[in-house]
């Protein structure tokens, strides 16, 4: 199946407010048809980390009957390059979702030293 390219300046006002936050926060937006949003969810940790479950984000896109998603998080460190752990959960989200018929469009790492796609580094 073909993924939508996403136009980042739309997200923009939804995802870079957290760049710069001194914890990680997760951003998880919920498309429905014609990719318009259909719900959202934020979710604080740590400076040094933050606990995904998996199994709340496949409940949100079932009780928001999402067809996609894209995830953001940030990293406090400045680096935007995504970790080893990035990559796993993205794996591992990206395989729940397909499960249900729900598509990861692609995972955002936001930082104040810039942004990096895990869709447009391959990892998708």
């Amino acid at each position: 199946m073909a993924v939508a390219t996403i136009d980042h300046a739309l997200l923009d006002p939804l995802i870079l407010p957290i760049a710069r936050q001194p914890v990680e926060v997760c951003v998880m937006l919920y498309l429905g048809v014609q990719y318009r949003l259909a719900g959202l969810r934020h979710i604080r940790g740590a400076r040094d980390g933050i606990e995904l479950s998996t199994r709340l984000f496949v409940a949100d896109a079932l009780a928001f009957d999402a067809h996609s998603a894209i995830m953001a998080h940030n990293h406090p460190s400045g680096d935007p390059r995504a970790s080893a752990d990035d990559l796993s959960v993205t794996r591992r989200l990206a395989r729940a979702f397909e499960a249900v018929g729900v598509t990861l469009i692609d995972h955002i790492v936001l930082a104040s030293g810039g942004r990096t796609s895990l869709r447009a580094a391959g990892y998708l």
